[in-house]
């Protein structure tokens, strides 16, 4: 069957099932192509000017008004999730020119 595709040598792998296999190929694309890791940057240093950071206006959102509380779950069932909060900062973080990865 290798003849009909052209290839002339037998392999030199044995692969045991598909989970080996998987893991055999895995493994050449990583050696293939090497992972470049991205560069974090902590919150405090990303900042388009000296007077604003996301840590910054991470802050200043949970100290404006009832935000704190409303993170806390501090109004009851109002409805609000932590994940439309996060939304909120992340719009604030947005506006301010922080640009984040």
């Amino acid at each position: 069957m290798l003849a009909a595709f052209g290839a002339e040598d037998p392999f030199q792998k044995q692969i045991c099932g598909k989970r080996c296999y998987n893991t055999v190929m895995k493994a050449q694309r990583q050696v293939m192509t090497p992972h470049t890791p991205k560069k974090r940057i902590p919150w405090h240093n990303d900042v388009p000017n000296n007077s604003v950071s996301s840590l910054s206006v991470l802050i200043k959102w949970m100290t404006d008004g009832n935000n704190y509380n409303r993170y806390r779950g501090g109004e009851g069932q109002n409805g609000e999730t932590k994940q439309t909060l996060v939304g909120e900062v992340s719009s604030a973080i947005g506006d301010s020119g922080v640009m984040t990865a």
